[in-house]
């Protein structure tokens, strides 16, 4: 009769067991409910014990689930949700410490480590625990733990001195894998997203730029860039990177990615970001492709520039280049703010050009975009705009305004007179609220 009741697997979990797998079953359920109320979180907690790998497999599953809705959530713009208080899921971080401190199974100790990266903030507490893990003899799991404190990001400081070790973890060279990420290599990732709380480790980060293959001078420039925004002796660095022009290995670009990374304080490396461009190849390909990406996102991420906006205008202005780089050249002039009221006429003939050219309908977005960021003096010219026969110009074109909101108020007597027009009343109607406030 034992026997039937129960079928022990040969790693002594009873997988035929119906109450484990009711018990499974409920955890999984638990997960993905919208908001858990703090009784099914105490669940998770008791599951997190089971005596069954697997329901507590689950359980440390259903707690990542929830961590990534509760970021969503939080992340979502305000009028998109019916808001209520999230999931208290501070109350399954030390039961989660424990599982990563004690479980006797590997899979559930990593699962746990995914689960404190989804947390993010939330789990601030587990960073002293994870430090220790950074000291295990498995090397997978050190990359694991690196992984999860970027994620958790700031709040996870006090393992700065441990990643800062790491980053000459010794079993970096021996991995057979070249596409799975070293210990070093993540442990500056996480050393950069921890932003200005590592700026202890700009010193260990620059010794690891001179040094090592490729991939680990990647991963310590782009940490440079996040790490090192107040110090002049960084951007400096970054400077002779780009001026250096080491293409072939990437290193170039990966300087420029991270003086956009620093934003404002890099804009003295302007100058030298657009002499890479200009040295671009002529012919369209891969190689032109990634550096005006590249360049393009940093100098709008760095801010106004009147050299920059003028590079971006001429590349918006020239219709024999490709819309997706136009399109990124657009994405990095909505960063400029007012100082790109300059293109305000060719910002509206793309929105009028999307109409007859199916490509164009990114660049219009991007145009929209654009348009909103140069804020009151795009207005008149959308107005003027209005005019336009068609009737899907004119909606797009209130689209931008709409999404303007108020700043867009001296286009109020302009759309009321819309409302006389049968093609374009309702979207003047839908527009006028956003602009008057009355949603």
């Amino acid at each position: 009769m034992l026997a039937r009741r129960r079928q022990w697997s040969k790693d002594g979990s009873s997988s035929w067991n119906s109450r484990t797998r009711r018990r499974r079953e409920a955890v999984r359920h638990l997960g993905h409910l919208a908001r858990p109320p703090a009784a099914a979180v105490r669940g998770l907690c008791k599951a997190l014990k089971d005596r069954d790998k697997t329901v507590r497999l689950e359980a440390v599953q259903a707690i990542q689930t929830l961590g990534v809705a509760i970021y969503q959530e939080t992340h979502a713009p305000p009028d998109a949700l019916d808001r209520k208080e999230p999931p208290d899921l501070k109350l399954a971080v030390p039961d989660l410490i424990e599982v990563f401190k004690a479980d006797p199974e590997r899979e559930v100790r990593l699962a746990a480590l995914s689960a404190f990266g989804q947390l993010g903030s939330l789990a601030d507490s587990t960073a002293p625990a994870l430090v220790e893990g950074l000291k295990d003899t498995d090397a997978p799991l050190r990359r694991r733990v690196a992984i999860a404190l970027g994620l958790i990001g700031p709040g996870a400081k006090c393992a700065v001195p441990a990643l800062i070790e790491a980053l000459r973890d010794p079993d970096d060279a021996a991995l057979p894998l070249p596409k799975v990420m070293t210990v070093a290599q993540c442990a500056a990732q996480a050393l950069g997203s921890m932003g200005s709380e590592a700026t202890a480790a700009i010193p260990a980060l620059k010794e690891m730029v001179g040094r090592g293959e490729a991939m680990d001078r990647a991963c310590a420039i782009g940490a440079l860039g996040r790490v090192g925004a107040k110090d002049r002796t960084v951007i400096a660095l970054l400077v002779r990177l780009v001026d250096k022009g080491d293409d072939e290995s990437g290193m170039q670009l990966c300087a420029i990615g991270a003086l956009g990374s620093i934003g404002p304080p890099a804009r003295d490396a302007i100058p030298n970001i657009l002499r890479v461009l200009e040295s671009a190849p002529a012919k369209a390909g891969p190689k032109a492709y990634r550096i005006q990406m590249t360049v393009f996102d940093a100098l709008g991420q760095i801010g106004p520039d009147e050299a920059a906006v003028h590079v971006l205008l001429a590349t918006i202005k020239d219709r024999k280049i490709d819309w997706l780089t136009r399109s990124r050249a657009l994405a990095a002039l909505r960063h400029v703010g007012a100082a790109g009221k300059e293109a305000i006429p060719d910002l509206n003939a793309i929105i009028e050009g999307s109409v007859k050219n199916s490509d164009s309908v990114s660049l219009c977005s991007e145009a929209s975009r654009a348009l909103r960021s140069i804020g009151r003096d795009a207005v008149s010219p959308l107005v003027a705009a209005l005019s336009s026969p068609d009737a899907t110009v004119r909606r797009r074109l209130m689209d931008t305004l709409g999404d303007m909101g108020p700043d867009a108020r001296d286009a109020i007597p302009a759309l009321r007179k819309m409302l006389n027009d049968p093609e374009s009343k309702d979207d003047a109607k839908r527009t006028l609220p956003l602009i008057e406030g009355n949603f």
